[in-house]
């Protein structure tokens, strides 16, 4: 089911609906493990989503919290206030000037964004702060390296945690 689908049944808010199209588009199809989770979260159940990386976990947990956060008089004047715009520079491929392709090895444009989460700032629902990145976050995304599995048993050894 997609998120349209989901405020027809009147499992999460219409007010999804306001949110950057482009960004969260209503009608894009959840995978199976976000609908659960949407469904088990917003009912009180837990929840425990074990996919891959690129996979749409963080929507699983994302989704349901912002259901629950977003209240439909907030909501409305959040979306009148002017979001703030993040700019990324990123590694953007391209041409050469001989038509060939060229990946750069630095940063090579910008990317603007905006993104939900900056919402929550705004809700007097919720009370955001933000902790040491090595004292509560040892993300697993590369098979080695940064972000890799040995990254974080050290992040845990430097928290006092022996795996």
């Amino acid at each position: 089911k997609s998120l349209d689908e989901l405020i027809k049944e009147g499992t999460v808010s219409p007010l999804f609906r306001e949110l950057d199209q482009k960004a969260m588009p209503v009608t894009r199809p959840l995978y199976a493990h976000q609908e659960t989770s949407i469904k088990c979260i917003g009912k009180g159940e837990n929840a425990v989503i074990t996919p891959g990386t690129g996979s749409g976990k963080t929507e699983s947990f994302l989704l349901p919290i912002l259901n629950y956060l977003f209240r439909t008089s907030e909501l409305a004047s959040v979306t009148d206030d002017r979001m703030p715009l993040h700019i990324v520079k990123k590694k953007i491929p391209c041409l050469d000037e001989n038509g060939d392709p060229v990946k750069p090895a630095e940063p090579n444009g910008y990317k603007f964004e905006q993104l939900v989460l900056d919402m929550i700032h705004q809700l007097s629902t919720c009370l955001p702060y933000e902790v040491v990145r090595e004292k509560e976050f040892a993300p697993i995304k590369n098979p080695t390296g940064i972000d890799s599995v040995e990254s974080a048993r050290e992040l845990c050894k430097l928290n006092g945690i022996e795996l």
